[in-house]
């Protein structure tokens, strides 16, 4: 986390010591700070990754493919086919968060499936009490 908070601030021009210096403050504060964000953000990834294994929700190597065409289409100039060169993280990134798109739409699917059975047994509820 104290990285990608580096790499925001490298976005305004900002170096983390020079950040740390402006807010009087340590890079073992700044830590501390993250440490229990941290800890929730790992639950989570774990829960999810849980829920992927259990599901056995993946995606296909086309659908990685046209992931990697939509990004080639942002990155195109003047109508030009975007020429794409992924460092490996770039590319695991991706497929992270291909998956984790995946993973929504399915807990979303299920979600729906549980409010529209609750309406079901609310209004088979209503008709009995109404009889």
């Amino acid at each position: 986390m104290v990285r990608e908070f580096e790499y925001r601030l490298s976005f305004q021009r900002l170096k983390l010591d020079d950040y740390l210096k402006y807010m009087n403050m340590t890079l073992d504060a700044l830590k501390k700070d993250y440490e229990e964000p941290a800890k929730n953000a790992i639950k989570t990834r774990l829960v999810m990754e849980d829920i992927v294994k259990a599901e056995n929700i993946s995606y296909t190597n086309d659908e990685f493919q046209a992931e990697l065409e939509k990004l080639a289409a942002q990155n195109s100039k003047d109508g030009k086919d975007g020429k794409l060169n992924l460092r490996r993280d770039q590319v695991e990134y991706m497929a992270n968060k291909l998956l984790s798109d995946k993973l929504l739409e399915f807990l979303k699917k299920e979600n729906e499936k549980k409010d529209a059975k609750k309406s079901t047994e609310a209004a088979e509820s209503s008709e009995e009490k109404a009889e």
